[in-house]
């Protein structure tokens, strides 16, 4: 053996037994053993909310079986007059002293009507009516003159009305947050009562997977007994050095009251802080508690505290909450920053959507609590894992109810609320209301203004929650959908007064989600805005001209530099196919490999049902459901997840935060792999022992979204071997301290062996800094044609602290075609001399590195002479449109054309059916081609041709 190759093979094992390795291959593994301390976290009969009481109250569950009768309808019910219409007035019959409820079927509360085999419809479908629970209950041995007793439900609706012995208590409309009534003066001491509930539920237009949950009483109820006087609401504001508590009781006789506070540590009950003193009695009594030793709360140190409050020696609440201060405030280059607890903040968002997932795999036979069993702690946890710290729950469907904030307190998640009131008002099946509200987007204008009772008290409710951390009013308040001179800015400045008095803690607040920023004249402490970019198809570059223009129209719209944060983006595909097209398509989704000519068929059948479908294969999502399963799970999440999420990080500087649009894909095993309309018919029991799998998405995620982080900017990921590109390093820290991690950048290729290429020690990064090392990747001579993992690694003494990847496809001397057929080539290349001393690549350093010969050209008079035209990238102007019958004749002739990415819109004079066309809206277009056989003999049903606009693309 040669010394040279005896030094070569020295070098490769060193390196292969020095290098990190991803743990890539290892997450293919369930979550209990994948995520540290899960299982010691998961508990195995999970409380359906955190409820405590003091120790001298008492409480009765309610919990069991009730009697039930339902009459469902046949169409939806126009909210508008839900009170005059369906009030309590229509329940007379059942109120009469000798009424016989045994005859009514038996229930289980708490359950979804949704989830019931009853007669009166099918599991899971969309359940809408009015359903009567009875039961008759044991009250207790009370005392009226010192005790009140209460009657509390988790969470039932949409309405509730309540009737004890047959006289009206009271009612409840809104979402799934807990609510009560005081039933003292009602019943008697140690008798018996006889409780009938009326649940009106109105079946707003939802899939029935995210309305099933809040169908009927769906949370526990219990019977209260508290001694007067109690807290009815605590209200906690976390301040620097000490807390400030807003109290409301009910019981309060004397002028003054003693109040007495000690705040503990929810895990060891070590005490934190106290404070004791008379005041006088008003309708809401401030107290401040000197704190100043009480640990912060955050994403990353999820620390919990209990207040307990007596009232005149009598124990009078018992609040959970976290010492977090979140604010917006300026930071570098006199941009408004998002700071948690003094320290600033970036989003590493997911939009979480859990009844998609969650109620398809109940287990059988259980409750049906969505946290049963941990599954809704498994799913968060999962989320920890890839290093998530924000949620926001698309539109708030069924608004959350505590168990999830309750979690996220736990775990450690901040959640974006994004009010759902004007979604609970779309009643488009109604005629009546079609016609007044002319289609448009006035149901959501009416839906704000008819729920913000509603809001105000969730957002009391939920006050103490330290995972509660940013408001959004709506999803995609667009007033240009409005009509009549409507505009929303008008409910929303009446939310925001609303606000002020419901949240103490003053939260940020975005106004809408989505919200075109030019429309904005409501003052607002953040800009959340949504554009999906075509990332796959697209240039990556879109993207950051995309966060630089719209940071621009931010600073103009409200006159300085406001935080920006992008919380819907990264699915590029479209998923949105026609119910019937799914049910066809379901069982070819469910295996690994699809049978790709029943997806041919569909596509090109004259069928009007699926005009969508063909619309979303031209587009180019659907085309994705060609390609085998497993390959388009990684095109997914290597593509859209990992490097869609580090362009937005790598530009820090421009925006606060990303989410990416929705569920990981197929997570779940193949059970359900997609959500999509069509494919919600069913209910599918989730099989204990599958648990949850992390697959390839979560490595990308996790990955991508980690705090600590390294970045290449690569400029060329199809190097040749023996030549370098530029690879700028990026790293960001967003742990809450500062850093100094050295940096290990190595190449793996196919057989697993490893090779140094850069190292850093201690390189010192801020809290929230993001610091660039210019770097150049060169690539060996000797290396193969083949992929190669480019694998980044941040440690601290050996050890590994993240990682990141990238892949490769080289090219090797050996492998080149140096010797082409001989053609008399031209190049019209304008963009070289227009992005000369930028990094941007030509199409002329292209063809120089390829040392493919050319002449270039400034006009076309002079074309007869060449075999080849080349029009270069970017380079479409008026004089080469001017030439289009030129160009065209030498086409005619036999000439050769070859266009490069043009990102200049318009047809081609020298293709009289092809044009380059500007792409937006959902729609992600290619090559917009209406003479396809697919569309032969259809009309532009779905207005493709009109939809097409606003977001350029390449051709």
């Amino acid at each position: 053996m040669s010394k040279r190759k005896l030094l070569l093979l020295i070098v490769c094992c060193r390196c292969l037994l020095s290098g990190f390795d991803l743990e890539k291959n290892d997450s293919y593994i369930l979550a209990a053993d994948r995520i540290p301390g899960f299982k010691e976290q998961q508990k195995k009969n999970e409380m359906y909310v955190f409820d405590t009481l003091p120790v001298s109250w008492k409480s009765i569950s309610l919990d069991g079986i009730w009697k039930y009768k339902s009459y469902p309808f046949s169409e939806y019910i126009d909210y508008w007059n839900v009170d005059e219409w369906h009030g309590p007035q229509h329940c007379k019959e059942f109120i009469k002293k000798d009424y016989d409820f045994s005859k009514w079927k038996d229930v289980p509360v708490p359950w979804s009507l949704a989830m019931l085999k009853l007669s009166d419809g099918k599991i899971g479908e969309r359940w809408y009516g009015i359903a009567y629970y009875e039961r008759e209950v044991n009250i207790p041995d009370f005392k009226p003159q010192s005790e009140s007793l209460i009657i509390k439900f988790h969470g039932a609706g949409y309405r509730t009305d309540l009737w004890i012995n047959g006289v009206y208590t009271g009612k409840n409309i809104g979402p799934q947050m807990p609510f009560e009534f005081d039933i003292s003066s009602m019943v008697k001491p140690a008798s018996s009562a006889c409780l009938l509930v009326k649940i009106l539920h109105t079946g707003y237009k939802n899939p029935p997977s995210l309305n099933s949950r809040d169908v009927g009483i769906t949370q526990p109820v219990e019977l209260q007994l508290r001694p007067r006087p109690y807290a009815s609401t605590i209200r906690i504001v976390p301040l620097n050095n000490r807390i400030e508590a807003y109290l409301k009781f009910k019981g309060l006789i004397a002028n003054k009251v003693k109040i007495e506070a000690e705040i503990k540590e929810a895990v060891s009950g070590r005490q934190a802080a106290v404070f004791s003193g008379e005041l006088k009695v008003a309708p809401e009594i401030v107290i401040n508690i000197p704190a100043p030793k009480l640990r912060f709360w955050s994403p990353d140190d999820p620390f919990l505290y209990f207040l307990e409050i007596k009232a005149d020696g009598i124990p009078a609440g018992v609040q959970r909450f976290g010492y977090r201060i979140i604010e917006v405030k300026t930071g570098p280059n006199e941009k408004k920053r998002i700071f948690i607890n003094n320290k600033q903040f970036y989003m590493r968002a997911f939009q979480f959507n859990f009844p998609k997932t969650f109620e398809i795999r109940l287990p059988k036979n259980s409750s049906f609590c969505i946290n049963e069993k941990g599954s809704l702690r498994e799913e968060i946890l999962a989320m920890k894992y890839m290093n998530i710290n924000t949620f926001r729950p698309h539109a708030m469907y069924n608004q959350y109810d505590e168990t999830f904030f309750n979690l996220c307190d736990e775990i450690g998640i901040l959640v974006f609320f994004d009010w759902n009131g004007p979604f609970n008002y779309h009643v488009e099946e109604n005629s009546e209301f079609k016609a007044v509200y002319n289609g448009g987007y006035e149901h959501k204008y009416f839906g704000m203004e008819k729920t913000i009772g509603e809001f105000g008290l969730t957002a009391e409710y939920l006050h103490n929650h330290p995972s509660l951390a940013f408001w959004s009013f709506g999803n995609e308040l667009y007033d240009h959908l409005l009509k009549g001179g409507l505009e929303f800015n008008t409910p929303i400045d009446k939310y925001i007064g609303v606000l002020k008095k419901a949240d103490l803690q003053a939260r940020p607040h975005c106004a809408s989600t989505g919200r075109p920023v030019y429309k904005h004249s409501t003052p607002v402490d953040f800009v959340s805005h949504h554009q999906y970019i075509g990332v796959r198809f697209g240039p990556w570059l879109d993207v950051i001209d995309y966060l630089k223009e719209t940071t621009v129209e931010i600073e103009q719209a409200y006159r300085q530099k406001l935080p920006f944060v992008n919380m819907e983006t990264g699915m590029v595909n479209d998923f949105r196919l026609h119910d019937n097209i799914m049910k066809k398509f379901r069982p070819e989704f469910q295996k690994d490999i699809f049978d790709k000519q029943k997806f041919i068929d569909a596509f090109t059948s004259k069928n009007a049902n699926e005009t969508w479908t063909r619309h979303n294969l031209n587009a180019g999502g659907i085309k994705n459901f060609l390609t085998d399963l497993t390959d388009f799970r990684y095109k997914k999440s290597y593509m859209q997840a990992k490097r869609y999420i580090e362009i937005f990080r790598m530009n820090r500087d421009i925006t606060d935060g990303v989410s990416h649009n929705t569920q990981p894909y197929d997570v779940m095993c193949h059970v359900r792999p997609f959500s999509i309309p069509g494919m919600d018919d069913d209910i599918h029991p989730w099989p204990d022992e599958y648990g949850l799998t992390l697959t390839e998405p979560y490595f990308s995620y996790r990955t991508a979204f980690h705090p600590l982080q390294a970045f290449l900017d690569i400029e060329n990921y199809h190097p040749l071997c023996g030549s370098e590109t530029r690879a700028d390093i990026i790293l960001v820290n967003d742990t809450e301290n500062a850093a100094a991690p050295s940096l290990l950048i190595q190449a793996r290729n196919a057989e697993g062996r490893v090779m140094e290429l850069f190292t850093a020690g201690r390189i010192e990064l801020s809290q929230g800094e993001k610091k660039i090392i210019p770097w150049k990747l060169a690539v060996p001579g000797n290396w193969s044609s083949s992929k190669y993992t480019v694998e980044l690694f941040l440690h601290d003494n050996a050890k590994k602290l993240s990682e990141n990847y990238y892949h490769i496809y080289t090219l090797s001397d050996n492998d080149r075609i140096k010797s082409f057929p001989v053609r008399k080539t031209a190049l019209y290349d304008i963009a070289a001399q227009k992005f000369k001393g930028t990094d941007i690549k030509t199409t002329k350093e292209i063809l120089d590195t390829l040392k493919i010969k050319y002449d270039s050209i400034r006009d076309f008079a002079g074309l007869q002479d060449y075999e080849v035209l080349i029009i270069g990238a970017n380079s479409t102007d008026i004089y080469l449109l001017k030439s289009g019958e030129i160009i065209n004749k030498w086409l005619t002739a036999g000439g050769r054309l070859l266009m490069f990415e043009q990102e200049k819109a318009g047809p081609l004079p020298w293709c009289a059916l092809d044009k380059i066309v500007i792409a937006g809206g959902s729609y992600f277009m290619e090559i917009y081609y209406p003479k396809h056989p697919v569309f032969k003999g259809l009309e532009d049903e779905h207005g493709m041709g009109k939809s097409c606009r606003r977001q350029a693309h390449p051709a």
